[in-house]
């Protein structure tokens, strides 16, 4: 990112209690962070290389910004608005990607261009003769000579329908949803890639639902460790396709043969010929 915007009320109303050379090391570590695109390394020495912190009271002030505005992951120091300002920053690239390649902004099929012609004045005395203005219609579908337009190729002709697809925005919702909020970068990536695949918002977070309640996005270890896919993976294998797990019904049978039991006597189950009430009922008579 070369550019961001820079809320001067969010970012005096949240530093007004910092020093002056704490508030420069913040304002440091923010403009690495959005023109790198990715946390902060969680090695301190690299912070304090990427804020210029060269005297023990620079480096002592990094040291207080990332521990009470930035949050330690395993991707690095992690900044809540600095995430979301990139977010919706990759979402806008990608749209007006996709626009390119439809030749920009789609323009009017029709466009009204009017010439008026200025009144003149005969020289030889004779009245003021004042032209009305002609309307021209030209049609955006006529072709149009361009003396400097590039050859089209392959790939630009290449239109890709995508009606019904999730926006690049919708990302935004699929991960607050999703269980694990770790590599947010790599997600949206993988989403943006994977675009033409996905199917509509609603079905993915419907899927994403049953799957936290049955626990199929836990997946078991050998040596016992139960862990969730990162996001990105998730999108890679496309997860969201998964077959839903049927619901088994056990049907109890008899303990002395093959047939469904009918009755439960002592915690044992019994058909009804070898029901111990029947049995002994039958012997009576």
């Amino acid at each position: 990112m070369n550019y961001y915007n820079r809320h001067i009320g969010d970012w005096l109303q949240d530093t007004v209690h910092l020093s002056m050379i704490e508030d420069g090391a913040y304002s440091r570590l923010a403009d690495q962070y959005y023109s790198k695109e990715r946390p902060l390394p969680l090695d301190r020495s690299e912070c304090y290389k990427l804020a210029r912190a060269r005297s023990k009271a620079d480096r002592d002030a990094v040291d207080k910004i990332l521990v009470e505005f930035f949050d330690e992951t395993p991707d690095g120091y992690r900044h809540t608005r600095c995430d979301d300002e990139i977010a919706a920053y990759l979402v806008k690239a990608e749209r007006n990607r996709l626009n390119g390649h439809k030749g920009g902004r789609p323009p009017n099929s029709v466009r009204n261009v009017s010439r008026e012609t200025q009144p003149t004045a005969a020289t030889d005395g004779n009245p003021e003769i004042t032209h009305a203005p002609e309307t021209q219609m030209v049609s955006e579908t006529e072709p149009k000579p361009n003396l400097i337009q590039e050859p089209v190729t392959s790939s630009q002709r290449k239109e890709t329908d995508l009606s019904g697809k999730p926006d690049p925005a919708d990302f935004l919702v699929w991960y607050k949803a999703y269980p694990r909020h770790e590599a947010r970068d790599d997600a949206a990536k993988t989403w943006i890639k994977r675009r033409k695949e996905l199917p509509p918002l609603a079905d993915m977070l419907a899927a994403l639902d049953w799957q936290k309640r049955s626990g199929c996005l836990r997946p078991e270890f050998a040596d016992g460790r139960s862990l969730i896919p990162l996001p990105a993976t998730y999108l890679n294998k496309g997860r969201w396709k998964d077959a839903r797990p049927q619901a088994s019904v056990s049907v109890p049978t008899c303990c002395h043969c093959i047939r469904r039991a009918v009755v439960m006597r002592g915690g044992a189950s019994y058909c009804a010929e070898h029901d111990p009430a029947e049995t002994q009922r039958s012997a009576a008579a």
